[in-house]
């Protein structure tokens, strides 16, 4: 049943989505007589799941690109423009954000020469940089909220509510089994060293 939607899903795509989306399907279907021990459902959920962030990043990129950043750059402005003081530490924003320290100088580095964020030293620890939202880092954030969040309910207006509180949920639950894993693993890199 999912492989027969996902090939009317492919019919449906542009070109380029459809060569990568035809692609991943006939591996997903080789992959899944070869994978022993691993479910048909585990591995069609994993296909689906990265295909569907392919398509979410395909979709919402170019809405927020009209306002003059990246999703990532988008992304750091809500969690400033969301906190209490509209800042928040670089190491703060690496963790949130799932990207390494570097990741996050480039991408700030980015938003500060548009002058949508600023950099300053922390008060307590001067080796401890802040980043800050500026006015116009808000101003953009009011503007592009409105159509984000429009988009963002025509997307998942394919399934009811309460469908996306099972979904949440079952999100949810992958994460956490991903970080037990992370979690293990370094307690086993540990106890190597």
């Amino acid at each position: 049943m999912t492989i027969v939607r996902t090939r009317r899903i492919v019919e449906r795509v542009g070109e380029a989505m459809h060569k990568r989306t035809k692609f991943y399907l006939e591996a997903l279907e080789r992959r899944i007589k070869k994978t022993p021990g691993v479910s048909k459902p585990a591995m069609a959920s994993l296909y689906h799941l990265l295909a569907t962030h392919d398509l979410l990043y395909g979709y919402f990129a170019p809405l927020i690109a009209k306002y003059g950043v990246s999703l990532a750059g988008w992304n750091v402005l809500n969690l400033l423009n969301g906190s209490d003081d509209g800042s928040r530490p670089m190491h703060e924003l690496s963790e949130l954000m799932l990207v390494s320290r570097q990741n996050i100088t480039q991408l700030v580095d980015g938003l500060e020469k548009k002058k949508l964020v600023q950099r300053h030293a922390c008060k307590e620890d001067g080796r401890v940089k802040h980043v800050e939202i500026t006015k116009a880092g808000r101003d953009l954030v009011e503007r592009a909220q409105k159509p984000h969040y429009e988009s963002v309910k025509e997307v998942f207006g394919a399934l009811r509510d309460p469908e996306l509180e099972l979904f949440a949920d079952y999100m949810l639950r992958i994460q956490e089994r991903i970080l037990e894993l992370r979690e293990a693993e370094g307690d086993e890199e540990k106890a190597s060293a």
